[in-house]
């Protein structure tokens, strides 16, 4: 029996789909709900008739495209610099356009879940684009490879330079990455710290948060230590796929 014999895929078919579809399962995604401006969305829908507690308008499934940014460093490397260097940003921002775009969400109901469907709607939906490169940049690289899965190829980089600073900053009070999956207790050692580590640490810590938007300005909290442990442990992977025109 294949992957998608089983009676729960029986029925299963990928269609363009709307704002509503994404508002289906958009509590499921680990990212957040918010919906992105998009240049294309497909819905995962069930349309077997069979499937006792069917999601709500049988949504099992939903990819967002949009387009992409201009500049991405694992591009960069992935493409050899062919999108970089042509002296006009105007020329550049054109030929990203084009030629690109970008996977922004995937989420698969709950129910649906561990049997291939999201590297299925990932792999069937990018050729529908009509563009040479899909792309996308994903924390979610470091625990599940679907996107590899579906064909595309996978960069992944090591830390930034400031983020490798504060990381041993960190690891020079004792603090290991070892301890970065626990913030409450990260947070508590800092708060324990002598008066001169603890504003070493501190005073770093909000130098590697001012490079972050609004975020930059959060107080010394648990949440301001959670949210810097995680830049630090979950570096998002670049994926790349290339059409066989």
């Amino acid at each position: 029996m294949g992957l998608f014999d089983c009676s729960v895929c029986e029925g299963l078919v990928i269609e363009e789909g709307c704002a509503d579809d994404w508002r289906a399962l958009s509590g499921y995604h680990y990212c957040d709900d918010k919906l992105p401006a998009y240049k294309a969305l497909y819905v995962l829908r069930d349309k077997g008739g069979r499937r006792a507690c069917r999601p709500s308008n049988g949504v099992a499934g939903v990819i967002v495209y949009s387009m992409p940014v201009v500049n991405v460093q694992g591009r960069n490397i992935a493409t050899g610099g062919y999108f970089t260097g042509l002296g006009d940003k105007s020329l550049q921002l054109e030929l990203i356009n084009k030629n690109i775009r970008c996977i922004r969400r995937v989420v698969i109901e709950p129910r649906y879940r561990g049997i291939g469907l999201g590297a299925k709607l990932v792999r069937e939906t990018m050729p529908l684009l009509g563009v040479p490169f899909i792309e996308s940049l994903a924390v979610m690289g470091n625990f599940n490879p679907f996107f590899e899965k579906a064909g595309m190829r996978a960069y992944r980089k090591g830390r930034d330079v400031r983020a490798a600073v504060l990381v041993e900053v960190l690891r020079s009070v004792g603090i290991g990455e070892e301890l970065f999956i626990e913030p409450q207790k990260v947070h508590e050692m800092i708060e324990r710290l002598g008066r001169n580590d603890r504003f070493f640490v501190c005073t770093s810590i909000e130098k590697f948060v001012k490079a972050f938007g609004k975020r930059g300005k959060m107080k010394h909290s648990v949440e301001r230590t959670r949210y810097v442990l995680g830049k630090l442990s979950f570096l998002p992977v670049y994926y790349i796929w290339r059409a066989a025109f």
